[in-house]
């Protein structure tokens, strides 16, 4: 294919309020796609274009705690030629806590819980259970120094394709330690 034969359109619009005399962040998000996808009931209009939007919301609270939500939505009713999955909107949710309450002031813990929705046009196209998936991440980001963190880090998600994963309906669990 060309270059250009398949594009990705996206836009984001940036507010930045400030709230109990604390930074936040607003954004509001869209994109369209003109590659080729498919409609989950209708296998032969396969020339269908893919859009959505989305919004996310930060906010510090006071000098120890920020919060934030997400929230994505796309077109339920079409899928990218050749997936085998298709969500329609999810949202997610959480809390960062700054060290300074603990005595570690560079040090930042983190939680975040995540739900992701599938289509109902994919349920009814493919005949799969494909319930919600949910999201669970911790995380600890260790400030070594001045130049050194280190964050280990834990996710876990049930319902792994809602339940239509190659692995069934059992949860996947992830470990993880980034450095910075």
């Amino acid at each position: 294919k060309h270059l250009f034969s398949e594009k990705f359109f996206a836009g984001q619009i940036n507010i930045k309020p400030q709230f109990f005399d604390r930074d936040g962040n607003l954004r509001f998000i869209g994109w369209l796609s003109d590659k080729d996808h498919t409609k989950w009931l209708d296998a032969t209009q396969s020339g269908e274009k893919g859009f959505g939007f989305g919004a996310s919301f930060d906010q510090e609270l006071n000098d120890a705690l920020g919060v934030f939500f997400r929230y994505g939505w796309q077109d339920p009713k079409v899928h990218i030629n050749g997936d085998v999955f298709s969500l329609e909107y999810a949202f997610s949710a959480g809390l960062q806590l700054r060290g300074s309450i603990w005595g570690r002031d560079g040090d930042v813990f983190g939680l975040a819980y995540g739900h992701m929705f599938t289509s109902n046009d994919y349920r009814d196209s493919a005949n799969v259970a494909a319930k919600s998936e949910n999201h669970l991440e911790l995380y600890y980001n260790v400030k070594v120094n001045d130049y050194v963190t280190i964050s280990p880090d834990f996710q876990a998600i049930w319902r792994p394709f809602g339940r239509d994963a190659a692995n069934g309906s059992e949860a996947i669990t992830v470990w993880g330690v980034r450095g910075q």
